[in-house]
């Protein structure tokens, strides 16, 4: 099994074109390619708590901020930053309300590097459990703009999270301007048995290129999106939706949709990703392929430069390596590696961000995703590796 040397990180499979670094990354390309945080909120300040976060007047209910081992006991034991009973998160008690109760809590003032910039995504853990609870919508408001955004993130009703913090994300659709509020926005309870919860609030924005600038975009909802199997490989991957066959290893539901809630009996079941079955038959070191569609860069400058971004996880005790390269001699730099397990085993069901650029030096070129089978004793494998977006 050939090891990793690991070369840039950071977001989803996407390939952009980022024309030049002059025209596009003004600033280090590093920093361009981490999408830097322009927000986080954890709810855990000793100066401001509530980290700029406020109730909006006018509604009948009001968030709360709540030490999760505090007596009363409150629904979730720990907050999702520190993972512990001392931690601090957001609560909305069902049974503090009636029916047709609203509550909407609003972020600080969120600046964009870029009067032009498009991207920003926001990441956050949940909690969303009860009958009456009504629905959580997440949107945007421009200052100096009355009127909300298009709703970026929505969930309806009791989420069957069972007292535990499940991730959140979603992109933002926000306006022109460069500053911006975000919303959280619960209507429509039916009465009091239930509770939402929010904690550990980040938003990333990319500067330079927008999604204008996009040439390839799979997520695998309906079918492998161009993407093929390698005929020579080993064995092929998978399309599933929630969890994968070994409860042991893999993620728990894909990373478009995310956490779906209790529509069926199984987890994530609205979205899908594609990952490696690293059970029999298959054998340590045993190596499946996907191939994309090609690529074709808008500009034959020797200048251009891409990049692949893509989410994964790697969780499992046998998990081997995952290898994300461009295929097509003419392509430089581009290499992405991991060896071992990826995911802290307290959030199985994270994804992780993935990203490295390359120079196609104006020639149309194919992405090679690599994936092989860790060692498991007695013919035992739990090292399922998934790929999405």
């Amino acid at each position: 099994m050939a090891l990793c040397s690991a070369r840039h990180q950071a977001q989803a499979v996407i390939v952009w074109t980022l024309c030049s670094i002059l025209a596009c990354c003004p600033a280090a390309l590093d920093a361009y390619l981490a999408c830097p945080q322009v927000s986080r909120v954890t709810f855990e300040s000793s100066t401001d708590a509530w980290g700029g976060y406020s109730n909006e007047a006018g509604n009948s209910l009001n968030w709360t901020l709540v030490e999760a081992g505090s007596t009363p006991a409150n629904p979730i034991a720990i907050d999702a930053t520190y993972r512990n009973a001392s931690g601090h998160y957001l609560l909305l008690a069902g049974t503090n309300g009636t029916a047709n109760s609203s509550a909407v809590i609003s972020s600080p003032v969120v600046t964009v590097p870029s009067k032009f910039q498009e991207d920003c995504y926001i990441t956050f853990s949940f909690g969303m459990e009860g009958s009456d609870i009504g629905i959580l919508n997440i949107f945007t408001m421009d200052i100096g703009n009355a009127t909300p955004s298009t709703i970026s993130w929505s969930r309806t009703g009791d989420q069957c999270t069972s007292s535990s913090w499940y991730p959140g994300h979603a992109k933002l659709h926000h306006g022109t301007e460069q500053q911006f509020k975000v919303y959280f926005e619960v209507t429509g309870t039916t009465g009091t048995s239930g509770y939402i919860a929010i904690d550990s609030v980040d938003i990333n924005c990319c500067s330079g290129c927008s999604s204008s600038g996009r040439l390839s975009l799979a997520t695998f909802t309906s079918g492998f999106d161009g993407y093929r199997q390698l005929a020579t490989d080993d064995f092929d991957w998978t399309r599933q939706t929630g969890s994968s066959s070994n409860a042991m290893t893999g993620p728990l539901f894909d990373h478009t949709v995310g956490y779906s809630g209790c529509a069926s009996s199984t987890l994530g079941t609205a979205g899908y990703y594609v990952y490696i079955e690293s059970s029999l038959p298959q054998r340590e070191n045993d190596t499946a392929v996907l191939i994309s569609p090609t690529i074709i860069p808008p500009s034959t400058s020797t200048a251009s430069v891409c990049f692949v971004s893509f989410w994964y996880n790697m969780f499992g005790r046998s998990i081997g390596s995952l290898r994300i390269s461009t295929n097509t001699t003419s392509a430089q730099d581009g290499e992405w590696c991991r060896h071992r397990q990826q995911q802290n085993p307290t959030y199985q069901s994270n994804w992780n961000k993935g990203l490295f650029w390359l120079r196609p030096n104006g020639s149309p070129f194919e992405v090679s995703i690599s994936a092989d089978v860790g060692g498991g004793g007695g013919g035992v494998f739990s090292g399922d590796i998934a790929i999405d977006d």
